[in-house]
């Protein structure tokens, strides 16, 4: 998880976070009013190993754009090795 945060002066600010582009087979999800960033699914390396996600800030008269890369890293799972001795 991350937290995209957005600051206003507005004693009261209405903000609203959303991915607008890079978000392939939907794999993130973000919280339109608190930005917080979670994966919605198992991510696979071996299909895609990197993300770029272009994430927006609404606000009654401004917008903040953010582009955020997401890179997966290869993990090599061997299977268990055991030994066989005598007692």
């Amino acid at each position: 998880m991350l937290q995209v945060s957005a600051n206003d002066i507005d004693l009261e600010p209405v903000l609203k976070y959303t991915i607008v582009s890079g978000n392939n087979d939907n794999a993130f999800v973000i919280n339109r009013q608190t930005g917080l960033l979670s994966v919605a699914r198992a991510l696979d390396y071996e299909r895609l190993s990197s993300y770029q996600l272009t994430i927006q800030v609404l606000r009654a008269s401004a917008v903040i754009v953010w582009l955020l890369r997401v890179d997966l890293d290869a993990v090599e799972y061997a299977p268990p090795q055991f030994s066989v001795g005598t007692l």
